[in-house]
């Protein structure tokens, strides 16, 4: 295709693909004047979904502490229920920054903590006569979260002839009802600092999963002196 036609310099082509053209990696070759230029692009075969998949969940962050029941429904486009159809929805959590506000200056998430973002089946079975479920959440002994989390949801819902429709959504998640913050003094340059032979104070505060002043806590406090040296050494 061939075009002189612009809007502020922006050229635009329109091309088309063949229904049954595969998936996969494209390149597109543009050539102006002597110049030629490459560029790699995707083209995936989009199929519409023809169930609607909707989620009982109308705030926008949970807690996970204890475990969590999260009703779904799905129904097909034209209104009838999707009864008895095969289900799976898989979780992923993903860290992210614990703030709170009014402590911006506190530091909340532990950097000896990791979670892993694989994710997990959480719902793998039929719905009900009315195209619903409950998916409970169980928190695993081995989610060593830092802090606050995403939780990403893929859902599918399988048809009797193997093909499927799905849904994506993320909430803020919990997997803790307090936090202890950490306000640790910085130098003139910004960074944290502890002398070592002057007293020092650092302040600590604990907060609940909406970042509410959460009083009377029992914690347990270390301070830990790490050496290290040039690996040349």
């Amino acid at each position: 295709a061939t075009t002189n036609k612009h809007v502020g310099q922006i050229y635009h082509f329109a091309i088309p693909t063949d229904s049954d053209a595969p998936t996969g990696n494209w390149r597109a070759t543009a050539t102006v004047g002597d110049n030629v230029f490459n560029k790699t692009l995707k083209v995936e075969t989009i199929k519409p979904n023809r169930i609607k998949i909707d989620y009982d969940l109308t705030e926008d962050q949970i807690l996970l502490k204890g475990g969590k029941y999260i009703g779904m429904s799905s129904a097909w486009l034209h209104g009838a229920s999707a009864d008895g159809l095969k289900a799976q929805v898989d979780l992923q959590l993903v860290a992210i920054p614990t703030n709170f506000q009014y402590y911006g200056e506190f530091e909340f998430d532990d950097p000896a903590r990791k979670i892993d973002p694989a994710p997990v089946t959480v719902f793998e079975d039929n719905l009900d006569e009315n195209g619903q479920a409950q998916i409970e959440i169980e928190p695993d002994d081995e989610w060593m979260a830092p802090g606050r989390l995403k939780a990403k949801f893929k859902t599918k819902v399988f048809e009797k002839s193997g093909n499927f429709s799905e849904d994506f959504f993320s909430v803020k998640a919990d997997l803790y009802d307090s936090y202890v913050g950490i306000k640790i003094p910085q130098t003139r340059w910004g960074s944290n600092f502890i002398p070592k032979d002057t007293p020092t104070d650092i302040e600590i505060v604990t907060v609940d999963e909406n970042g509410e002043v959460s009083g009377n806590r029992r914690l347990y406090v270390g301070l830990y002196k790490a050496s290290w040296r040039w690996w040349y050494d």
